[in-house]
């Protein structure tokens, strides 16, 4: 509590996030007893005292907080999904077109009427057909209110389009939309319009991941960043560089703020500049909530410091994110507004820490200062980010970035300087040879930080997975540490490090005896999802993926995001096509996009159709430098059959495969055939292909697995009984001793 005694106000405003966070959890019973409850000790406190003291604030910011939950949650969302269910002729708004093909289109609207009655709520639209419309065109379409799901092939987009604001989703049940016309003018859409002037003027100057760049930190599209570039920058933990947050506002206005003092410009006009160009920036980026939150914060602290000659960061802060709480409480939902908020309230912890510091550091000379300002607290304040963003980062991403200091260090100057040139590009482009020099720059240090990326993230070296079963056990003994030695008087601030340092060696050598013991095993899963099926295999430190599927791209990211999570490996070494499909070659030039693919082993092709699709997916392997090679044994010693039956486009696919001491069979859906079973320990019985009314006899072999409708579970079954894979799919895994 001693670091809210003297910040009452903070205090009330903590409690008033956590109180509303919460609520989204609880039934209406419990946030009434905490409503009344707060009123209660608010109004004694009150009277008894006769002031405003920081108990009775936590207690009216505490009610306060179940006040908005009742109204946002009883009222405001329940007027939407007591919507879920009804077919009508919609009328909506377009926001954002996010996908659009000549089979489906998906979009963000705002829904403005249902079946002639006038709503106002956004909706997430799903259409069979090409959405053929633009941000604010107004369309009317037939259409049904529907639930969002929970487990979309592994993405909760409810989650995320909560953080949008967005409680239901939308089917077009027609074959078409109608377009009206376009919504009125408003605020957004004139930023909307600045923001796609300025793209168009960086778009001269520049091409590639220079421009998406560019892009991506001013003006917060990154809608021209190469996936692998993205794959990079995720893999060595530095995505908040590429999201425009308070770190890219901080800097601009920083930079602002220091020129006009250069210039002897007064107090009250610098802060008025910096305010405009405050407000300015946040509609230019389309206000995400970590842009909104760190302009509030700024706007606060500016107006603090002209007012009342004093700013409380802290307080700041916490005002910023319960103003934005109060105006959009989806804010709360939002990942990249809670690890912003929680990265700069670490920051500012230790900001106090660190200027006691740097008075000692000035004291002992240059060479001091400089390991102080370029060395010493840039990593500091990087681990002070990680340590306050840990829970989320396992919540959301299940791994973090060990070496993320390191790599601050050498990525934020080269992004800080393409931030700060960006604006002048905008303008420079109509000036011909200074566009050019400008553009020059920006284009070198962008190739730069794309060729830095690539050699980090390809070493693997630092990024830390949380699925290890040890890994939690000692970020809790770290955190608590640290927090021990935040109320121990140091001698020396640097101690502050010690847990960090003594975590990544326990961290080190545990992850070396852990994967001595993984890696004595030899391992076999089989994933299913609906009739697609996927063999993944860990031998001798390396992983197969074997593709037994209509192509189809989520389920290929699916059973590839399985890799880690099994076998503690994100790169797949060997990637396996059976047989060939034209959804394949999507698949997998986004499959190469999203994940580091050794290589690839293609099977013989036997009519012109599938050389065709052949030859696509060899041209991306030569595009991306992936090696190649045709053959009918997938793995070492592993017999391949690939075959047609009557009355069938589809071919059988039967795998033998060798696993350590056992040797496998996966069987597709096709049991017509007797297949030589002699030395097959276990059979894998697959969903994937054509049906045949025959059965299948397991013959001579003693065990089949089949998948359950849980992942990750192990089920094996000693019967000669027929066995499907459960057709709600799931994944089965098996350890087999070498």
């Amino acid at each position: 509590m001693s670091f809210f005694e003297k910040r009452p106000l903070c205090a009330a405003l903590a409690s008033f996030i956590g109180v509303f966070a919460a609520s989204s959890f609880v039934g209406f019973s419990v946030k009434l007893a905490v409503l009344l409850t707060g009123v209660l000790i608010a109004a004694l406190l009150f009277i008894v005292k006769r002031r405003f003291n920081i108990i009775c604030g936590i207690a009216a910011a505490c009610s306060a907080a179940c006040v908005l939950s009742l109204v946002f949650y009883g009222v405001i969302v329940k007027a939407q999904t007591d919507l879920i269910g009804r077919e009508a002729k919609m009328e909506a708004v377009v926001k954002e077109v996010t996908y659009s093909s000549s089979y489906s289109s998906f979009a963000n609207v705002k829904i403005t009427s249902v079946g002639g009655e006038k709503v106002s709520f956004n909706a997430k639209l799903t259409a069979g057909f090409p959405l053929d419309a633009e941000r604010d065109d107004t369309i009317v379409f037939d259409g049904k209110i529907v639930e969002l799901s929970e487990d979309n092939d592994g993405f909760n987009e409810k989650r995320y389009y909560n953080s949008k604001s967005i409680y239901v989703a939308v089917e077009a049940t027609g074959e078409r939309c109608e377009h009206t016309g376009k919504a009125p003018k408003s605020v957004s859409s004139f930023f909307a319009e600045v923001n796609d002037f300025c793209a168009s003027r960086l778009s001269k100057l520049l091409s590639g991941d220079a421009l998406g760049l560019s892009k991506a930190v001013f003006l917060g599209d990154k809608s021209d960043l190469s996936r692998p570039f993205i794959r990079d920058f995720r893999a060595i933990g530095l995505s908040h560089l590429l999201a425009v947050s308070g770190l890219h506002l901080s800097i601009l206005i920083g930079g602002v703020y220091t020129l006009l003092k250069l210039l002897s410009v007064g107090k009250k006009a610098r802060t008025a500049v910096v305010a405009a160009l405050c407000v300015f920036y946040m509609g230019l980026t389309g206000s995400p909530p970590s842009i909104l939150r760190s302009g509030i914060m700024f706007l606060i602290i500016l107006l603090s410091d002209l007012v009342f000659k004093y700013n409380d960061p802290v307080t700041s802060l916490f005002a910023a994110g319960a103003g934005m709480i109060l105006f959009s409480p989806s804010t709360i939902y939002d990942a990249g507004f809670l690890l912003s908020f929680f990265a700069t309230l670490g920051i500012l912890v230790v900001s106090p820490r660190l200027f006691r510091s740097s008075e000692a550091a000035y004291r002992r000379g240059r060479a001091a200062r400089l390991f102080f300002k370029f060395i010493y607290s840039p990593v500091v304040v990087t681990l002070a980010a990680v340590a306050f963003t840990l829970p989320l980062t396992a919540y959301y991403f299940g791994r973090i970035y060990i070496l993320s200091p390191l790599t601050n260090i050498i990525f934020a100057p080269l992004i800080t300087v393409i931030l700060f040139l960006s604006p002048l590009l905008v303008f420079a482009s109509y000036v011909p040879f200074i566009g050019a020099f400008f553009g020059f720059i920006v284009s070198k240090i962008g190739g730069l930080t794309v060729y830095l990326s690539s050699v980090f993230s390809k070493t693997g070296f630092g990024n830390m997975p949380l699925n290890y079963p040890f890994v939690m056990y000692l970020i809790i003994a770290m955190l608590a540490a640290t927090a021990v030695l935040f109320f121990i008087k140091l001698k020396h601030e640097y101690f502050y490090i010690i847990p960090f340092c003594a975590f990544l060696v326990v961290y080190f050598v545990a992850r070396g005896v852990f994967l001595s013991g993984f890696d004595s095993y030899s391992y076999a899963a089989c994933y299913s999802d609906g009739s697609n099926d996927a063999v993944c295999l860990y031998e001798n430190g390396e992983t197969t993926l074997i593709d037994l599927s209509a192509g189809r791209r989520t389920f290929i990211s699916g059973a590839a995001d399985l890799m880690p999570d099994i076998f503690y490996r994100d790169r797949i070494d060997r990637f396996a096509v059976t047989h060939y499909h034209n959804y394949i070659v999507s698949a997998f030039e986004r499959l190469t996009d999203d994940k580091y693919v050794g290589s690839l082993l293609l099977a013989p092709t036997v009519n012109e159709k599938e050389e065709g699709v052949c030859s696509s997916l060899i041209e991306i392997c030569e595009r991306k430098e992936i090696p190649y090679v045709f053959t009918d044994v997938l793995t070492d010693g592993t017999e391949f059959v690939h075959g047609y039956i009557s009355r069938s486009t589809h071919p059988v696919i039967r795998l033998t495969i060798p696993v350590g001491g056992d040797r496998f069979l996966y069987a597709g859906s096709s049991y017509g055939e007797k297949f030589d079973q002699s030395g097959v320990d276990i059979v894998f019985i697959g969903s994937h292909g054509p049906k045949e009314k025959k059965g299948f006899s397991l013959g001579r072999c003693e065990t089949a697995v089949f998948c359950d409708a849980e992942r990750e579970e192990l089920v094996t079954v000693e019967s000669e009984e027929k066995l499907y894979i459960d057709q709600n799919g799931g994944c089965v895994v098996l350890r087999i001793k070498k």
